[in-house]
């Protein structure tokens, strides 16, 4: 039996005991005034003995104020058994609704609500105008010209990184910067010429802007040719903030910039995933406490990518969506189970 049925069951017999009180009561009354009569009469010839019956009519009546006083009591106790039973079942329901509320917190919490990208190799095919700016440059300085595969060897941490993988290991400092500003000097005249984004990158950043995702971008690419290039090829995209190597920022792997541009988000770490082509992305992602997504189709194998560890993989700009739609997925069947 449940607690409700046991409340209900003490209201009715609290009623049935008040009930029965005053049927007995009435009882008792037409008692005591029916034998009075036969009293006054003196007992139709019965004697002494008519003068007992009045009193069972009394005692039909005490009867009825216990048992009125015991429906009184069941009454009371029906009644304030259901008020506290009224009260502990609102307060079991916004215990449910506090408990809901917090789960979706964290749900919230747990939630991919921002992306960030890299440029180079992730967003952008952007290896044969590096390339070929390289290659202007080095073969004046004696070197010889380099493929595309031996430059993506090279690129990901920066422009002089770059210069100096393809030089002279043992290149003076001097050396390095002639050759550096000379190469700067011809990517800013070359770097629009062949750079575009692989296929469905458009579609994907469109698709994750319509579904109302934050986004922003973050290079080692030096900051002008960075913004340009997002300015020129994704004027339609509103990203959250574009950042690339500039002096106020060390670059990638450190987490610095990263974690600044989840602040222009408003979000926890939780909260946003990193999407790269490289190694320093992926160590990037670690030092910023956030997961990564490791593209195949940017500037490192995926045997180089595999041992980086990275938390998932995309072969198409279509897996990333994939991916975060079932990152949050996942996180909402875990607090509604």
């Amino acid at each position: 039996m449940t607690k409700k049925q046991r409340i209900n069951n003490t209201l009715k017999s609290g009623v049935f005991g008040i009930l029965t009180a005053i049927v007995l009561a009435v009882v008792g009354y037409l008692w005591v005034n029916a034998t009075q009569l036969l009293v006054d009469i003196e007992g139709f010839g019965l004697g002494k003995m008519v003068l007992w019956f009045p009193l069972v009519g009394y005692l039909v009546m005490g009867v009825a104020a216990i048992v009125l006083v015991y429906g009184i009591f069941q009454l009371i106790r029906g009644f304030s058994a259901k008020n506290k039973h009224v009260e502990k079942t609102e307060e079991v329901k916004k215990n449910q609704q506090d408990v809901l509320a917090t789960e979706r917190s964290l749900f919230e919490k747990g939630r991919i609500k921002g992306v960030i990208f890299d440029l180079d190799g992730t967003l952008l095919n952007t290896i044969e105008d590096l390339t070929d700016a390289l290659n202007t440059t080095i073969t004046v300085f004696g070197y010889p010209e380099k493929t595309t595969e031996q430059v993506k060897a090279v690129i990901g941490n920066g422009m002089r990184n770059l210069v100096k993988g393809v030089i002279n290991p043992e290149a003076s400092e001097e050396e390095i910067e002639t050759i550096l500003k000379a190469f700067l000097d011809a990517y800013a005249v070359s770097y629009q010429n062949k750079t575009a984004p692989y296929d469905g990158i458009h579609a994907l950043l469109k698709e994750l802007n319509g579904k109302g995702y934050l986004m922003g971008v973050i290079s080692n690419k030096r900051q002008e040719y960075t913004v340009e290039l997002i300015k020129k090829i994704f004027p339609d995209i509103p990203f959250v903030d574009v950042v690339g190597d500039h002096e106020d920022h060390p670059r990638k792997p450190d987490p610095t910039t990263t974690k600044l541009i989840i602040q222009e988000m408003m979000l926890s770490s939780s909260q946003v995933i990193l999407v790269g082509d490289s190694q320093v992305d992926v160590q990037t992602a670690r030092n910023a406490n956030i997961p990564v997504i490791a593209v195949t189709w940017g500037f490192r194998s995926v045997e180089e990518l595999t041992e980086a560890n990275p938390d998932y993989f995309a072969d198409t700009p279509a897996d990333i969506f994939d991916i975060v739609m079932d990152i949050n997925r996942k996180t909402e069947e875990l607090l509604t189970n």
